[in-house]
């Protein structure tokens, strides 16, 4: 997996900066996406909340949108949408920030599974659907779903593979869906994006 280091510069500049915390999000139309991050530093902190110190509103977490993506409008829920290409072949990629922990695994990964037609899962079992992710943005988890049956209606899709990144305070969700086949090909975008995340400094 590509790992991209946060310069020594920008967390010394982001660790001096005297500006209030604020909670406005925002989509920039530079090819990025970006939001204000929000959660002061716990004692524990993360390669993110240690770059922030005591002021969040210094810095940005911010990704590479995925290269020839079509860009799709944001919603009240998600802090950005991408897809590519129509029909079988469609797959598109969510992010979705929420505050906390945004649930626990198992009880995601049961509700991502009856959206796949498939039965839930038993704690023991959770292990199976998660591998750890190393990020410049700290530990993250990515979550690997297929259905069993083809999709009944168009709407539905037949495999799912999410990515989930404790950030601040607040967790990150980047879910790619598809068909099997459409999830397996754009994996790696997916990826990309996730290994993009990263803090950068407010301008002044």
């Amino acid at each position: 997996m590509r790992r991209i280091l946060i310069p020594l510069a920008l967390i010394a500049a982001c660790m001096g900066c005297e500006r209030n915390a604020v909670t406005t999000y925002r989509l920039e139309h530079d090819g990025r996406s970006a939001v204000h991050a929000v959660a002061a530093a716990p004692a524990m902190a993360s390669p993110v909340t240690a770059a922030m110190g005591s002021d969040p509103s210094c810095c940005e977490i911010v990704w590479d949108a995925p290269a020839g993506w079509e860009t799709m409008p944001a919603s009240a829920m998600r802090k950005a949408s991408y897809r590519l290409g129509e029909g079988a072949d469609a797959a598109e990629l969510s992010v979705v920030m929420l505050e906390g922990s945004g649930g626990t695994n198992l009880g995601n990964v049961n509700r991502w599974r009856g959206q796949l037609g498939l039965e839930p899962i038993a704690e023991e079992q959770l292990a199976d659907y998660l591998e750890p992710l190393e990020l410049t943005v700290g530990a993250g988890t990515l979550i690997d779903l297929e259905a069993t049956a083809p999709p009944t209606d168009a709407n539905t899709p037949g495999a799912m593979l999410i990515g989930v990144v404790p950030i601040s305070g607040s967790t990150w969700f980047m879910k790619l869906t598809g068909s099997a086949a459409a999830v397996k090909t754009n994996r790696s975008a997916l990826i990309a994006c996730l290994s993009s995340l990263r803090l950068e400094h407010n301008a002044q």
